[in-house]
């Protein structure tokens, strides 16, 4: 087994608990996904996924009484983003 984080794991910039995650790759080749944040407590819910033949689109569904789903598209970042000027919020002491 060969733990990765892909995409769908990364944290967002907000006050919580970082996940991490781990995606069995070939030769035992699993369509769950389950985790443990960094305190080791597990995810409320485990998730079924599956990847699109040309595998630009990733969709989750949660193990609930209500399935939530989830769609992920890969895209490129746009040249205007990835080329913008310097911000204030990533020079060292932020906004303040």
């Amino acid at each position: 087994m060969t733990p990765m984080r892909p995409a769908a794991c990364a944290a967002k910039a907000r006050s919580v608990p970082i996940p991490s995650c781990a995606v069995l790759q070939p030769p035992e080749v699993s369509t769950r996904l389950s985790g443990r944040y960094n305190s080791g407590k597990p995810w409320k819910t485990d998730y079924a996924f599956e990847l699109s033949g040309d595998r630009k689109t990733m969709t989750m569904t949660s193990d609930t009484d209500i399935a939530e789903v989830s769609i992920y598209t890969r895209n490129a970042i746009p040249e205007a983003i990835r080329n913008a000027p310097e911000v204030r919020s990533s020079l060292p002491g932020g906004f303040l």
